[in-house]
């Protein structure tokens, strides 16, 4: 199945859809509704786990191995950085408010992929053709 857009937008926008149903989980009035909300947080995993690797081997594979473990070490960097700093910070959120804690972890996480939406649309655009795209989101 090939998709139509672009790949890191795509993943970006996974990661969007992720951080609102954790965020939506912080809602949650009955056990159905949590599991509709798990479901389709289960649905939305694959794509955050494919999306960036399946779009380097696809699409990148022209450009030089350096850019392309550049863009894997920012992306792995950038994640398990978050992981990190989320254990340290919502389980203090989690512990005073579980509602909040949910809240917040799911909206740090969404606003976070606007970023990423953003910054890939402004790489794009200060680029005048693809290949530099890459090399400016690479740096």
């Amino acid at each position: 199945m090939r998709m139509k857009g672009s790949a890191p937008v795509r993943y970006c926008a996974a990661w969007g859809a992720a951080g609102l149903l954790l965020a939506a989980t912080a809602a949650a009035p009955s056990l159905p509704y949590l599991l509709v909300v798990a479901a389709l947080s289960g649905a939305v995993a694959p794509f955050l786990q494919i999306t960036l690797a399946a779009h380097l081997a696809a699409h990148l594979a022209a450009h030089p191995a350096p850019e392309r473990l550049r863009l894997m070490t920012v992306d792995l960097t950038v994640i398990r950085t978050s992981g990190t700093v989320a254990m340290l910070v919502v389980p203090a959120l989690a512990a005073a408010d579980p509602r909040a804690g949910f809240v917040a972890g799911g909206l740090v996480t969404a606003v976070a992929a606007t970023l990423g939406v953003a910054a890939t649309w402004w790489a794009r655009s200060r680029a005048s053709r693809p290949q530099e795209a890459v090399r400016e989101l690479a740096r």
